[in-house]
């Protein structure tokens, strides 16, 4: 076993459940939708719902329902999302900023990882630019 994990954005992908290992993202979330009392989930993924946008959150990739706020963690393997809190009506697609890779590269310049990532965060409003900003602001790169 290495000494250090890697330092990463974490998404769905990247764990694993203690109650069950290595779930798909749609399967982690029927586990729940169903465990949180909901019935089965929907399996018809061709009729989805709106769009939902993810985010990074104190270092993890996160997409929220719309509904009752409902947090998961997001997973660009399986972009896919149904709030197990409330079933919000059905599946959603998740969509990742096409620049993924340019802010989680800009976010990890800041200290996180066993530092719970709490100055990890970019919302679909800023660009990598503004990250880099606030990055110059508290003294990190130049």
């Amino acid at each position: 076993m290495p000494d250090r994990l890697p330092d990463i954005i974490v998404e769905h992908s990247t764990w694993t459940l203690r109650e069950r290992r290595d779930l798909p993202m749609r399967e982690y979330l029927s586990y729940y939708y169903q465990r949180n009392g909901l019935g089965e989930a929907p399996d018809s993924y061709t009729e989805l719902g709106d769009s939902l946008y993810a985010y990074v959150s104190s270092g993890r990739w996160l997409v929220e329902c719309p509904v009752c706020r409902t947090a998961a963690v997001a997973d660009s393997v399986d972009p896919l999302f149904i709030c197990p809190g409330c079933g919000d009506g059905g599946w959603h697609e998740v969509v990742f900023p096409e620049n993924k890779r340019d802010i989680e590269d800009t976010l990890l310049l800041r200290r996180g990882f066993r530092d719970f990532a709490p100055s990890r965060n970019w919302n679909v409003s800023q660009t990598v630019d503004d990250l880099v900003a606030e990055n110059l602001d508290h003294g990190i790169g130049g």
